[in-house]
């Protein structure tokens, strides 16, 4: 046990705000951890002890600014991390979860006591709905931030808040906030904050989500939504519009995000449906793009602290896809295609890859392991010579080579495909990935090898676990180590290179290093290649060892840059 951790099952019981304030004192809020277990020790007392409803609604408020604080450094522990998250990273989730659901159930305690007739509470009920409902969304952002796959019972349970709050006459009554940007709130609009949160999708798990999801908050009432109930044998849908009995017939009959035009899309989430108007969003949206592209600073654009000025661009200009611009359709729309096959059967489609390793990618793509030495190419003369006089060493050798490169590969299979990627899934453990890295894949039909590509994982999503003996839910819970990714398909026909610095740019005789040349070598204007982070830099020049054949080239403009690969344009010098 820490020592923190010792000294805070010390104290005496918190009978009312006084009492939790002096508590709050003692509380070591530099350990986030320690502080994290304290509040949750503490709620758990609650259920037991002798409190008045209004005594304990005030014991919350007044936890409520720590509590903040502490889950925002207690989310470093499990947010933007690599996937699937660890044992460590996973445990800090559930006990953030967990805190979450235990001050959301304490408050509507509270509020079912002032329907009893507890006195005091009578004229908190929007308080006490508003603040349930901030604490089920902050589970959302954490699961989002975390790279989970969604609940769809979380939903269901703020739906359920908000018919409570509709039914009380509360829903759209204004509660003060002193956390919130905007100073007040309502259960409405936490609701579209929610849904915001659930179109940004993994946008929440990179290293800006909680700029993202803080963004949210702040434009929640520049939303509009109509709720809808979908599925047969739960609740029909109106029978004044039957054509939205599908999501893809509602997405059909919304306008297109034009400008001037109203801006709405259909979002299914729990049990319903619901239309959003963001119109004002996208606009914002737009307007603030409109300045970065002027030479503004992220200062001048009103936005929510956190935003960093290199990623700024970036991210808001995601938002805007994923909150209007592509209205309801995909530009390229997804279909079964091969997915259909059964992932054991001897027609399945399957997908092997190489994580984040640029020699095993280098093996995948080029037949032949990766070589530093450049009297081990395989094509070159010497090699050649070798294999020719010490035929079965060198084999046996490079044999060896290409088995250590073939660890890294697993077995992963589609779900569905696009003209432009693959959903794909992963039903056990394995390798950790991140979002943005680079993956090499070859597919695999009726057991033939296809062609190679290289891909960019666009999202990423970890199922929740169970054991593999429990009875999991078909399409909801997987094994441990789970995974289901997007991935974008990387323009042109990879081939396995070399590189090393050349000229000015040497540094006393660089290695080469495995990198990918996309697409034709000769005929085209420019150059893509594929190389290592930190190796970009504008006019540099480069040695490239291409099917033992050496050129020039000279790195001219950085295209897309991801965690662990550049994307360059380059020319061949002469």
């Amino acid at each position: 046990m820490l020592h923190s951790e010792f000294l805070l099952n010390q104290r005496p019981g918190v009978a009312d705000a006084r009492g939790a304030k002096a508590w709050l004192r003692d509380l070591p809020l530099t350990d986030s951890r320690a502080a994290h277990h304290a509040i949750s020790s503490l709620l758990s007392e609650f259920e037991h002890a002798p409190l008045t409803a209004l005594a304990r609604l005030e014991i919350l408020e007044t936890l409520r600014g720590p509590v903040a604080q502490i889950d925002a450094d207690y989310a470093t522990r499990y947010a933007a991390k690599a996937l699937p998250l660890g044992l460590a990273e996973r445990n800090a989730l559930v006990h953030a979860q967990a805190l979450w659901r235990a001050l959301a159930r304490t408050y509507l305690d509270c509020f079912e006591a002032g329907l009893g007739g507890a006195a005091g509470v009578a004229p908190h009920r929007a308080l006490c709905l508003a603040r349930a409902g901030e604490y089920l969304c902050a589970g959302l952002v954490g699961r989002l931030r975390a790279g989970q796959e969604e609940d769809a019972d979380l939903f269901d349970d703020l739906q359920r808040l908000t018919d409570l709050a509709a039914e009380h006459g509360c829903l759209d009554a204004p509660v003060r906030d002193s956390l919130h940007a905007q100073g007040a709130t309502s259960v409405a609009a936490i609701f579209r904050r929610a849904l915001l949160l659930h179109m940004a999708g993994s946008l929440i798990g990179t290293r800006e989500g909680g700029s993202v999801a803080a963004l949210a908050a702040a434009w929640e009432g520049k939303v509009a939504v109509t709720t809808m109930s979908l599925g047969a044998g739960r609740v029909g849908l109106p029978a004044a519009t039957p054509a939205m009995a599908s999501e893809g017939a509602a997405a059909a009959a919304v306008a297109p995000a034009g400008d001037g035009a109203r801006v709405l899309r259909v979002v299914r989430a729990g049990s319903r449906a619901h239309v959003l108007d963001l119109t004002r969003i996208v606009k914002s949206l737009r307007r603030r793009l409109r300045k970065l592209r002027h030479g503004a600073t992220v200062a001048e654009l009103r936005l929510p602290a956190g935003f960093s000025a290199a990623q700024t661009g970036h991210v808001l200009g995601q938002l805007s896809r994923l909150w209007g611009e592509d209205g309801n359709a995909r530009a390229q729309p997804r279909r079964a295609g091969l997915a259909a096959v059964p992932y054991e059967g001897a027609r399945g489609l399957v997908l092997a890859h190489a994580v984040g390793d640029y020699g095993a990618m280098y093996a995948l793509i080029g037949g032949e392991a990766f070589t530093v030495n450049e009297n081990e190419d395989p094509t070159s003369r010497r090699r050649f010579d070798e294999l020719f006089v010490f035929q079965h060493a060198s084999l046996a050798r490079n044999e060896t080579r290409r088995r250590e490169a073939a660890r890294a590969f697993e077995d992963w299979h589609v779900v569905d495909e696009s003209d432009g990627g693959f959903r794909i899934r992963r039903e056990r453990a394995g390798a950790r990935f991140h979002l943005g890295q680079v993956i090499a894949m070859r597919l695999r039909v009726a057991g033939d090898d296809g062609p190679a590509v290289l891909a960019e994982i666009r999202w990423l999503a970890e199922p929740e676990p169970v054991a593999a003996s429990g009875a999991a839910q078909p399409g909801r819970r997987h094994e441990p180590g789970a995974l289901i990714a997007g991935v974008e398909l990387l323009p042109g026909k990879p081939h396995a290179v070399a590189f090393k610095a050349a000229g000015l740019h040497a540094y006393g005789g660089a290695q080469y290093v495995p990198g990918f040349r996309l697409g034709s070598l000769h005929g085209a204007p420019a150059l893509s290649l594929l190389l290592p982070p930190g190796w970009f830099r504008a006019g540099r020049m480069a040695e490239m060892r291409d099917a033992g054949l050496k050129y020039s080239v000279r790195l001219d403009s950085l295209v897309r840059r991801g965690v662990d690969f550049e994307l360059v344009a380059a020319s061949l010098s002469p």
